[in-house]
Formats: structure tokens, C-alpha cells, sequence
């Protein structure tokens, strides 16, 4: 298996870049010895997914525009229903 080799604490200083943004595995070593291995779950998306995509957005607000629904407008996302205790929970003495 061909990696590249990145030290643990490069690899934790730019985790976010290595899990969005590589296609290859990671041999993550420390003093000189690998100690692990990244593996990425998913590969950088390819100029025509970006095609489709733009494709995808540009219907949508397409079609919001033909309800009526301007960008612009605060779309506000549905309220989450209110969690429910276990019968079992004391309440807190705040409450």
C-alpha cells in the first residue's frame, strides 16, 4: 500500500484538510514509525458531480422562485419537537 507519511501532530493540526480534502491513505507516524493508517471514506468529488450539483441548485431556486420564494426571505427551519424526560429522571431543583 502506497502512502504518504505525515507526522501525528501535523496530521492533528490539519485533521479537517486530511478528512475533506485527500484521496489517497495516510501513514500517520510518530518519532519515525507508523502508528497508524488513514484511510478516506470517500473520494474529492469529480467535475461532473460540481456540474451536477450547480445544475441541481440553479432548478431549485428555480422552482422557489416560482412559489414565490425569494432568497432573500428568512426561511426559517421547523421547530424540533421538545425532548421528553425518562418517567424515571428527577427534575433538577432549577426547573
Amino acid at each position: 500500500m502506497s502512502s504518504v507519511k505525515v507526522g501525528i501532530r501535523e496530521f492533528r493540526k490539519k485533521l479537517a484538510n486530511y478528512l475533506l480534502g485527500t484521496e489517497e491513505a495516510i501513514a500517520i507516524t510518530r518519532r519515525g514509525s507508523t502508528v497508524g493508517y488513514f484511510i478516506p471514506a470517500r473520494c474529492a468529488r469529480k467535475q461532473a458531480e460540481r456540474v451536477a450539483l450547480v445544475k441541481a441548485a440553479a432548478r431549485l431556486y428555480e422552482l422557489l422562485a416560482s412559489e414565490g420564494i425569494i432568497e432573500s426571505e428568512n426561511l426559517t427551519p421547523p421547530k424540533r419537537a421538545p425532548q421528553h424526560r425518562q418517567a424515571d429522571t428527577p427534575m433538577r431543583a432549577d426547573k
